[in-house]
């Protein structure tokens, strides 16, 4: 959990990971929730949510996304994983 800055930011207080009987808080994902609930498929990919998500994406990888891309539906798709094991697919 210290690697990430935003993991620390989210799980860690004071440097230490919760103990039993911690009361544990994460009032920006309560707050997504809450908006997701109210504004369904909107809530989601456009706005506020939106933007941070197009954000962190664009920071972490320097994507270049613009702040309507959650909206287009234009994420790439691949083909879905398969794996053998004992002779079987």
């Amino acid at each position: 959990m210290e690697r990430y800055r935003g993991t620390r930011e989210v799980f860690l207080r004071n440097g230490r990971a919760p103990v039993e009987g911690d009361l544990f808080r994460q009032p920006e994902l309560a707050a997504t929730l809450e908006r997701l609930a109210a504004k369904g498929f909107d809530g989601f990919y456009r706005g506020p949510t939106a933007k941070r998500l197009v954000a962190g994406v664009n920071a972490r990888a320097g994507a270049g996304l613009p702040t309507s891309w959650p909206a287009t539906g234009s994420g790439a798709r691949a083909a879905p994983l398969r794996l053998r094991r004992l002779g079987r697919s």
